[in-house]
């Protein structure tokens, strides 16, 4: 019952995407100013499917780094193609 409520991943599995999600949130207060960091943490938020997460990504990236035209494109085309997961085409919660 947990695993179709989960998305179908073990809780083991959702337990360590939340481990990698708080060592990036770690890493981002020691090294704040590296937008590199953001980057990654987003990439494993779409590759992990963590879509909620991501809106929250993109939001504290753009207010550490408001002048990255490339980070503004990029939460702009998340945000305007939506939360949909390519697997199922069904849209996830938004955040």
């Amino acid at each position: 019952k947990s695993e179709k409520k989960n998305g179908g991943l073990p809780i083991g599995d959702i337990h360590i995407i939340q481990l990698i999600h708080l060592l990036f949130i770690r890493a981002l207060r020691k090294f704040r100013g590296d937008i590199s960091i953001h980057l990654q943490h987003a990439k494993f938020a779409k590759a992990s499917k963590s879509y909620n997460k991501l809106t929250t990504i993109y939001t504290e990236a753009l207010q550490v780094h408001p002048r990255n035209v490339g980070l503004w494109i990029e939460a702009a085309s998340h945000d305007f193609f939506g939360f949909t997961d390519p697997d199922t085409g069904k849209a996830e919660g938004g955040g």
